[in-house]
């Protein structure tokens, strides 16, 4: 137990964890000590407390909490503030499902999102906010509940039950489509490739508007007659 002498960093003895490292990083820090990285870089030499698992120690516990608060804060506030932007762009000028008269119901393979740049782009980069111009096209929900709802499943330890969530919205997305929808297949593939599937949605869900998003936030829409005969004689 680290007493007068100090504390085992392993290989060597120190006064403390924090002078364990003496500038070498995490490769000195052993022992007695376990390394906690920060999100940004670097990191710390910490003293276990013989919890067995570093995870448990609380100063661990401590870094956590007060990094990746300030990491999920920054990450709101910039998916806020592209949201805003991409709402008024975008998701106001977007026509609603219920306004088309004729839905075709016509599927995407679920990886065909590979072949659209943008749409990669916008699932890797602002997942909630495609999220939510998917339900609120739909009607399923809301684009602003509809993307903190996505932010929050995302982000936080909700991710755990998240999958579940999804399946039901997506399966009701995909009947408002006129498609044919399983919650529970929508779950396996919200559980195992939710970025693919959200992709494969929303490009289902631009072609029965007869919308295209590019980056960054260009929409083109396509008259409401040429629409609807497409839709139409993908229905047949």
């Amino acid at each position: 137990a680290p007493g007068m002498a100090g504390v085992n960093c392993g290989g060597h003895i120190a006064e403390n964890c924090k002078a364990c490292e003496s500038g070498n990083g995490r490769l000195w820090c052993n022992g007695e000590c376990f390394w906690a990285p920060y999100a940004w870089g670097g990191g710390e030499c910490m003293l276990r407390t013989g919890l067995g698992d570093p995870l448990q120690d609380p100063g661990r516990q401590r870094w956590f909490e007060t990094d990746y608060g300030v990491e999920f804060a920054i990450t709101a506030l910039l998916m806020l503030i592209f949201a805003c932007v991409y709402h008024r762009k975008v998701v106001s000028r977007l026509p609603l499902m219920e306004d088309i008269v004729v839905k075709s119901g016509r599927e995407k393979g679920l990886f065909e999102c590979l072949g659209s740049p943008s749409t990669c782009a916008y699932v890797a980069c602002c997942a909630p906010l495609v999220a939510g111009k998917n339900l609120h096209a739909t009607g399923v929900l809301r684009f602003w509940p509809g993307c903190c709802l996505t932010f929050i499943g995302l982000h936080t330890p909700c991710v755990a039950v998240f999958p579940c969530v999804w399946a039901v919205l997506s399966a009701r997305m995909a009947r408002t489509m006129g498609q044919q929808a399983s919650c529970a297949w929508q779950f396996l593939l919200s559980l195992f490739c939710f970025p693919c599937e959200l992709g494969r949605e929303s490009m289902e869900v631009d072609d029965e508007l007869g919308a295209e998003i590019y980056c960054c936030n260009q929409l083109e829409l396509t008259s409401r007659l040429t629409t609807e005969v497409d839709n139409m004689l993908a229905k047949a």
